[in-house]
């Protein structure tokens, strides 16, 4: 029973969540490249103007002591032939200053992915592109219908504090809001061939 009460405490939204505020900021930053051509309270779709590139952008709550943190996860479906279950890891390396940009498999899935690894470390365009990026998250997932992407970038994010109480938006950016969306059309087109139709 105890067990219980807290799951749903846990569960519920934290103090001062306002579902879609941030979501709503985040999608006036990027009018210039994506348009919404689906939306509800916490999650939207967007599309390019030429229809070539569709993703999906979710509110994510992080839960903290006294404080909650909203991001915004960008989620690419790419029709291609995958690992199922494999789950690819993309992270900047170096201490101080970014160096370069790493891909890390699981132990099981290192063989499996040998060859995406190698596609994505030799593409020149998309490292450059990432290596711009400010990103807390990226990841890679493998199912029967593809891969799909997701980007948890720094920025489109409200940090809201209860003691003291303040709320702050960090924005995303104009050159990080380009750098989001070439990354996005960056591993469309490395991790599957072009198609027609909306990919999410």
């Amino acid at each position: 029973m105890t067990t219980g009460w807290f799951k749903r405490l846990f569960n519920q939204p934290p103090p001062g969540f306002r579902p879609g505020a941030t979501l709503r900021r985040v999608l006036v930053e990027l009018r210039e490249h994506l348009a919404v051509t689906a939306a509800d309270a916490s999650t939207a779709t967007l599309t390019t103007g030429d229809g070539k590139l569709s993703c999906e952008a979710r509110e994510v709550v992080e839960r903290h002591f006294l404080m909650h943190i909203v991001a915004l996860e960008f989620v690419l479906h790419v029709p291609a032939i995958a690992v199922p279950g494999a789950r690819l890891t993309v992270r900047h390396t170096g201490m101080l200053f970014r160096t370069g940009i790493a891909y890390a498999a699981s132990s099981q899935d290192e063989a499996a992915l040998k060859a995406v690894t190698a596609r994505l470390e030799g593409d020149g365009a998309m490292g450059k592109v990432l290596m711009g990026l400010d990103f807390r998250r990226c990841e890679l997932v493998g199912s029967e219908e593809g891969w799909t992407v997701r980007i948890e970038p720094y920025g489109a994010s409200e940090v809201v504090n209860r003691m003291p109480s303040f709320r702050r938006y960090i924005r995303l950016g104009r050159e990080q809001a380009g750098a989001l969306v070439t990354a996005l059309s960056d591993f469309r087109r490395v991790l599957g061939e072009p198609v027609t139709s909306a990919c999410s």
